[in-house]
């Protein structure tokens, strides 16, 4: 006589997930203030896939790592260009919340015939109070790339502005 034991036991959902991938602008004026869901329709939507625990999350814009640079792009000169509102919130199981993208540009000529690259940095927050009472630890983190070019070409464009 065969006895056969089957042992199963629920798969758990973890993670993060974004409605929010690599997005590029082009032609933006030096100057401009814009908020990506507004202007452009583009919220940044963030999931807890999480089954059972919430997470709290942070939303940061870092300077991308040189493998990370498209052909022809440079690092932003300042990643506080580009900001989410908010940029901490708490999510619960399965939750989704949504923030907006805002872009803002030095009023500066200067920008103008350079392709700029910023990473959006979703992840958990590492000051949470939300530690597990046994078991492992998982921080999450999710990365989206934001580019920006500015066509010298376009330069008349911009002619009539006070740059």
């Amino acid at each position: 006589m065969v006895h056969v034991v089957r042992f199963t036991a629920p798969a758990q959902a973890i993670g993060l997930a974004m409605r929010f991938s690599d997005v590029t602008l082009e032609n933006v004026p030096p100057g401009t203030v814009m908020n990506l869901r507004t202007d452009k329709y583009l919220p940044m939507v963030i999931v807890n896939q999480d089954d059972s625990d919430p997470v709290d999350v942070v939303i940061e814009a870092v300077t991308p790592e040189t493998r990370e640079l498209k052909d022809s792009y440079e690092p932003i000169p300042d990643p506080n260009w580009i900001r989410a509102v908010p940029n901490r919130f708490h999510l619960g199981p399965k939750a989704s919340a949504s923030t907006d993208v805002i872009l803002q540009i030095p009023n500066d000529s200067k920008l103008i015939g350079h392709h700029y690259e910023v990473v959006l940095w979703v992840h958990s927050d590492p000051k949470s109070k939300l530690l597990p009472q046994g078991g492992v630890l998982f921080r999450v983190a999710l990365r989206s790339l934001f580019r920006s070019q500015w066509d010298p070409r376009d330069l008349k464009r911009y002619s009539g502005r006070r740059l």
